[in-house]
């Protein structure tokens, strides 16, 4: 079924006008979505990336009645969750705008933000097109937006590449008009693809996901080998400026912790079963008696702290708060096809984000069994994940030890670990005198 995405809607509360207006766009082969304005709608739309409002959806009103009907319009045809856009009001009367802005910011309104306003003036529409295109190529000279839109273009080519390119080696013997051979060929090579992705028993259980997973890679060379347009060189002065890496310009009161989220952690933990590859899994602490340990043992084991901080109130705060954590780790193929075993599971920790002037933080004083793999956002408070690679566990999904789910590392995060402890396990040990 085509999913149909409207990236330029026009609304307006006039059907004459926005036949007229539409028709401009058409005839410029612009594809746009013309919605006559009604107050009761409900189903805001995601994906627009330009918006035409007309500034007047009334017949007749007030100055403050009119800005008010407008800003309630806008979220109810665009969702909060729509992304960047431009919008642009029909309206002769800039100078309503600021007051748009006021309206809104004062009474802290839900409206989704956009990444540029402008209006133009419907009569100088009418008149001639080419305002339209100039309107446009002004709209679109804005770096910001110019390079999404590109980025969502190139996304759409390289799938529409990747489509082709199966499409085109897929066997056939049909002659033109018929298709029953091409079909039949079609389903046999993409079971095929779909087990080989990610196993018999997960392919029959989420055969999109596996289908999914295969077509990734050919989707993610057409997107990396796309046309080189300078559209990201033009905007990342920052980066084409600095002569080192610490010296790109950051943004100040952001928390780059949240891109670790947004790469590393998935937290719809809804569809998460317990033998999942990278899955996080909170652990009782009393668990760790089986092997002799505290809790507090097993923290100091893996973190120094500096003698004057060991025992301070803040320190033995933050090792309290902190959760005792197994993460699963098996091989992928393993976790792939499903096959028969003992679920392997890495132990660690989450804590609070400590300052380096309150543990040793040198290659020296962190033991070669421990490492922190990642710094991400639990609520706007900073964590970190740190895993022992001495204490791996073969572990069944029904062990009454292993509590909740919180999140789940996704593939390359889980793949370092899994490397790291490889390597951490084969590494030979001689005898030396120094």
């Amino acid at each position: 079924m085509l999913n149909t995405i409207n990236k330029i809607i026009l609304v307006d509360n006039r059907e004459d006008h926005l036949n007229t207006l539409s028709e401009v766009f058409f005839n410029e082969n612009i594809g746009c979505l013309p919605i006559i304005y009604e107050s009761t709608y409900d189903k805001p739309l995601v994906g627009v990336r330009l918006a035409f409002f007309d500034i007047n959806l009334l017949d007749l009103g007030s100055e403050s009645q009119i800005i008010a009907t407008v800003v309630d319009a806008i979220p109810k045809y665009i969702s909060t969750d729509n992304g960047p856009y431009a919008l642009i009001f029909w309206t002769d009367k800039k100078t309503l705008i600021p007051k748009i802005k006021k309206y809104i910011n004062e009474r802290k309104i839900d409206v989704p933000k956009p990444i540029m306003i402008d209006c133009i003036d419907k009569d100088v529409f009418y008149d001639d097109a080419t305002e339209l295109l100039n309107k446009l190529k002004q709209i679109f000279a804005d770096k910001t937006l110019n390079v999404l839109i590109d980025f969502e273009n190139v996304v759409t080519n390289a799938a529409s590449k990747t489509v082709n390119q199966f499409f085109e080696i897929i066997p056939s013997n049909d002659k033109w008009g018929s298709s029953k051979d091409y079909v039949g060929n079609f389903e046999k090579i993409f079971s095929s693809l779909a087990e080989s992705s990610s196993g018999f028993h997960s392919a029959k259980a989420n055969p999109d996901k596996a289908v999914y997973s295969t077509l990734n890679e050919a989707l993610k060379f057409h997107i990396e080998n796309s046309t080189n347009t300078n559209s990201w060189k033009n905007i990342l002065t920052s980066l084409n400026n600095a002569k080192k890496p610490n010296k790109i310009s950051k943004v100040a009161r952001f928390n780059y912790f949240q891109l670790n989220n947004l790469i590393h952690i998935e937290n719809e933990i809804s569809s998460l079963n317990k033998d999942d590859r990278g899955v996080v899994i909170e652990l009782d602490k009393s668990y760790l008696k089986n092997y002799g340990l505290t809790f507090r043992k097993f923290y100091d084991a893996m973190i120094k702290f500096k003698k004057r901080y060991k025992e301070s109130t803040k320190i033995l705060r933050l090792i309290h708060s902190s959760k005792l954590v197994c993460i699963e780790i098996s091989a992928s193929c393993d976790h792939s096809q499903r096959s028969n075993r003992i679920n392997k599971y890495i132990f660690g920790i989450i804590t609070r984000k400590m300052k380096s002037k309150d543990y040793e933080h040198n290659n020296n004083s962190i033991p070669a069994n421990s490492v922190c793999v990642l710094n991400y956002l639990d609520n706007k408070e900073e964590k970190q994940i740190w895993v022992n690679y001495n204490y791996v566990v073969g572990l069944n999904t029904s062990d009454e030890n292993l509590g909740r789910i919180l999140f789940r590392l996704k593939g390359e995060m889980i793949n370092q670990i899994g490397n790291r402890y490889a390597n951490h396990v084969s590494r030979i040990g001689i005898t030396s005198f120094r």
